[in-house]
């Protein structure tokens, strides 16, 4: 009797070593694509969260202050400016008679703009979100370079290589880039 008890536990050991190399195999086999798959999480949330803070920034000071002082001016210049959008020339003298009459505009527009190339350098080193900037800040980027477009375009002096103000134009128009892609 003794012999076959052992024979049993000779083959339940056996069949023990096996499960446990089976379970090791697959929890390696297993267990790295489920790390890889919380590292890239856990990279997703981190550049969400970079893409928040600079939401942040735009909405807290100094930049609320420059965003205010600029808006207001724009209020102040609407009816000039809807009454010069009939053509490309007038709307630019317009934008640009505003900016030269009101000396801290364009300290303002430039602090924006800075912010921009700011938000798209982090976007383009894969610091930020692309979705969660665009859902945040694409809007607001929009309203100041359809506004100041013609103020953009004049201190590029028609050079398309001129990166002045590239950041804004970036945010502003990359959303609107990718949903057109999108649907060709």
């Amino acid at each position: 009797m003794p012999r076959h008890r052992s024979s049993i536990t000779a083959r339940a050991l056996d069949g023990l070593l096996q499960a446990a190399k089976i379970a090791g195999a697959l929890t390696a086999v297993l267990g790295i694509p489920y790390g890889v798959i919380q590292y890239i999480q856990k990279d997703h949330q981190n550049r969400v969260e970079q893409s928040i803070r600079f939401f942040d920034k735009f909405n807290s000071t100094p930049m609320t202050t420059y965003r205010e002082e600029i808006n207001k001016i724009v209020s102040q210049h609407a009816d000039k400016l809807r009454a010069a959008a009939t053509s490309p020339e007038t709307l630019e003298k317009a934008v640009l008679e505003m900016v030269k009459d009101n000396r801290n505009l364009e300290a303002h527009l430039w602090l924006v703009m800075d912010f921009f190339d700011g938000v798209t350098v982090c976007v383009v080193n894969n610091l930020c979100d692309a979705e969660t900037v665009d859902q945040l800040l694409a809007g607001r980027a929009r309203d100041y370079y359809e506004v100041f477009y013609p103020y953009i375009q004049s201190r590029r002096g028609g050079r398309n290589t001129s990166k002045f103000a590239i950041g804004l134009e970036t945010v502003a128009t990359a959303g609107r880039r990718q949903k057109q892609a999108a649907n060709r």
